[in-house]
């Protein structure tokens, strides 16, 4: 199973929506979905969800389940439960389109770190995670690497 996950940006527009292996899920309501060629799955985790129509809203989401899958309740954002949802529902590919987080305030920046996270204990439990058209704003530029120094 191969799962593109849609956030809000124009680069949602990169994913496999031609390819029938992959599923493509989206969460909460797009200014523009009309305009979306495919979506297998809509997900609406929030208190008050801006699409009522979506597949999978906060009542009937395994948020438990995740929990037990990541050994705690380490997630701050629907994005990292879509990551770790893909992984439950057996996905060996899992690719991110149309996110990036700005950091313009705390929540933000918690939210990139959250799918950080998920995106390293993903890649642990041996699901490949690609991010075809926005890295440079999810993953860092660097990471060090075996035998480098911590100072560079």
């Amino acid at each position: 199973m191969k799962v593109a996950i849609l956030g809000k940006l124009e680069t949602k527009y990169d994913a496999p929506f031609e390819n029938p292996e992959w599923e493509i899920w989206s969460m909460n309501k797009h200014d523009d979905e009309m305009l979306i060629p495919r979506v297998d799955k809509w997900f609406d985790l929030h208190n008050k969800p801006s699409k009522e129509n979506a597949d999978v809203l906060k009542d009937n989401f395994p948020f438990d389940d995740c929990h037990k899958l990541v050994g705690g309740r380490y997630f701050y954002t629907v994005s990292a439960y879509l990551i770790a949802y893909a992984i439950l529902c057996g996905a060996k590919e899992i690719a991110l389109y149309g996110m990036r987080f700005t950091i313009d305030h705390d929540r933000r920046q918690r939210e990139l770190e959250n799918v950080r996270q998920m995106i390293f204990f993903a890649t642990g439990y041996g699901v490949k995670v690609t991010i075809p058209s926005d890295k440079e704003y999810i993953l860092p530029e660097h990471i060090i690497g075996e035998g480098e120094d911590y100072d560079q």
